[in-house]
């Protein structure tokens, strides 16, 4: 990271921080996805401490989601497996759902569902980071080469200044991580540490 961060000016992106991604148990499993929950305990505090808004992306399929031809079941709505690990479940949330519906709630993060890689695909995604007044995103959770990548490259698309926390996101497999490495530096995306942001919010 070579620019500071300014907290005053940002949210967090919480990617897919969810059961059936993180834990080696679950049904779509990132390799060394549960390494990284302390990171994300660690970044959601200090958004915490300055009390920074969260954007958490989370999959929500029906039965039979034709994603399911690529991929394994996964993060079907209402399953265990489709909650967020424990680290990163907010106390208070406002939920929307994959139509871009408000579906209730309250709190700093804000669920935006969504059945595709990009969690812009959830009609309420533009307006919801909008409304948080930021121009920084910090991105982290899973998995780099598919939902983080997207994530990333859209709010770059849309003019934000993204930060992607490298210890704090983990590929499917090493080549599409270094791949997407590059691709998201081509964007302009910058990276930083789980510390570097922590220290940033003191």
């Amino acid at each position: 990271m070579t620019a500071p961060l300014d907290p005053s000016s940002t949210v967090f992106v919480d990617v897919d921080t969810q059961v059936d991604f993180v834990e080696p148990d679950g049904a779509l499993y990132v390799p060394g996805g549960e390494l990284l929950k302390p990171a994300f305990a660690t970044l959601l505090e200090a958004a915490r401490r300055h009390d920074r808004p969260v954007i958490a992306s989370a999959d929500a399929h029906p039965p039979g989601d034709p994603e399911f031809a690529t991929f394994p079941p996964h993060c079907l709505a209402g399953t265990p497996g489709q909650r967020r690990v424990a680290e990163t479940e907010p106390t208070a949330a406002r939920v929307i759902d994959v139509a871009g519906v408000d579906a209730g709630g309250e709190g700093r993060t804000t669920v935006l569902e969504k059945v595709k890689f990009d969690l812009f695909t959830n009609p309420a995604a533009e307006r919801e980071l909008a409304a948080t007044g930021a121009k920084t995103a910090i991105v982290f959770g899973l998995a780099l080469d598919y939902c983080v990548r997207a994530a990333a490259l859209g709010l770059r698309e849309r003019g934000y200044e993204t930060v992607v926390v490298r210890d704090a996101t983990a590929p499917v497999t090493a080549e599409g991580g270094a791949r997407v490495e590059a691709e998201l530096r081509d964007a302009g995306v910058r990276f930083a540490t789980t510390a570097e942001v922590d220290a940033a919010f003191p």
